[in-house]
């Protein structure tokens, strides 16, 4: 698959049902994110926010329903496939390579492309902080180290679509502050189009255009991102 756009890759999700083994956690759950869009994934603990992101990156199967990334359905295909097609996952917890050095851990974002290096290069401009670690191995970075390390990995495959997993978990207010400017930097450089999950609804409704909010595995409601931050009676219902 190499259809791609300047503005990223759209992704429709229709009626998709999945889960873990026999536990069923999302119910015929639809989005639709226009290409190059930023959109926030919100809701309460166990509503099945990183299970939808995990769906689409193909880590769990598609028991029902379908995904479609630009024109192209993957409900079927393999993880690795689905990245081939320009998606990134950012996953809860960084998941760093600790016995990798910053360069081991950068190189393999890049999928065997023969431009490896070419892309490090330019990608350390972006990520300046990592230019001097990357002899180092991951697990002797901080939490804020890896966190970087683990968005940068995942922008050497060049995703026309990026997904964002809670990436301010665990961070100080101060390296959220700053990993705040690097996602909105991110998204106006890349122009990629952004699938964020975060509990942080003052970052979600200032890095995307609309939030879409899930309880139960189900989609509730659907709105622009500044409008749920100030809705106080859906944000006590919903996300307490």
């Amino acid at each position: 698959m190499t259809e791609e756009s300047e503005a990223g890759l759209g992704l429709v999700v229709e009626n998709l049902v999945t889960g873990y083994g026999s536990i069923e956690v999302l119910h015929g759950v639809s989005i639709n994110v226009e290409p190059g869009s930023a959109v926030a994934i919100v809701g309460s603990n166990g509503a099945g926010k990183s299970t939808l992101l995990r769906a689409v990156s193909g880590l769990l199967p598609v028991l029902a329903g379908s995904i479609t990334l630009g024109s192209h359905d993957v409900s079927s295909l393999s993880p690795h496939k689905i990245a081939r097609a320009g998606v990134g996952h950012i996953p809860e917890g960084r998941q760093v390579l600790q016995r990798l050095t910053v360069r081991e851990n950068l190189i393999l974002g890049a999928q065997g492309s023969a431009d490896a290096p070419e892309r490090l290069d330019a990608l350390l401009e972006t990520f300046p902080a990592l230019r001097d670690k990357l002899g180092q191995v991951g697990g002797q970075l901080s939490g804020g180290q890896q966190q970087m390390l683990a968005i940068a990995r995942a922008l050497m495959a060049n995703p026309r679509l990026i997904l964002l997993d809670e990436p301010t978990v665990g961070l100080s207010p101060k390296l959220t502050d700053e990993l705040y400017y690097l996602l909105a930097r991110i998204r106006h450089e890349w122009k990629a189009t952004f699938v964020l999950v975060e509990q942080n609804i003052a970052l979600a409704a200032d890095l995307t255009d609309q939030a879409i909010l899930l309880q139960r595995g189900r989609v509730i409601r659907t709105e622009p991102s500044k409008s749920l931050m100030h809705d106080e009676d859906l944000l006590k219902a919903y996300l307490t």
